[in-house]
């Protein structure tokens, strides 16, 4: 790894048990995102989403079924967490997609489908996954670390 992390998100677990692997997944910003396993602490997987974005935020929703990441290209990218496959991208309305850089993106905390982002613009905007739309917008403060 010669760059450094900018992101970091345990994937959320409700094994029963609690004895299988945990999962930390990292953005960093030559643009690969990585996965650790806490069974294989030595190994890092890369995880290859589209190869020319510098990311700087990744974040799982509450299930660990996806995980949201943001950066440099001002899209926000919800991926499928056992595919690696995207699920959606918030870029094709360029009217309401991020005008700079972007350096967080969660989701709620009650859904898979709703997330927010925010960054350089001064914008924090708020996306549903299932019309693949912007559904609020607030101005404000810039947001950059």
């Amino acid at each position: 790894m010669k760059f450094p992390v900018t992101s970091l998100a345990w994937k959320p677990n409700f094994e029963e048990d609690n004895d299988g692997p945990q999962f930390l997944l990292g953005s960093c910003c030559d643009g690969t995102v990585m996965r650790w396993n806490s069974f294989k602490a030595d190994k890092v997987e890369h995880v290859t989403l589209d190869g020319e974005s510098v990311y700087h935020s990744v974040a799982y929703s509450l299930s660990g079924r996806r995980f949201v990441v943001a950066g440099s290209n001002k899209e926000v990218q919800v991926y499928d967490d056992n595919r690696s496959k995207l699920v959606c991208s918030f870029s094709k309305d360029l009217d309401k997609r991020h005008s700079n850089v972007i350096f967080t993106s969660k989701f709620f905390p009650e859904s898979d489908n709703l997330l927010y982002s925010g960054g350089w613009d001064r914008n924090v905007k708020f996306w549903d996954v299932r019309s693949n739309t912007m559904t609020h917008n607030l101005y404000g403060p810039m947001i950059c670390g």
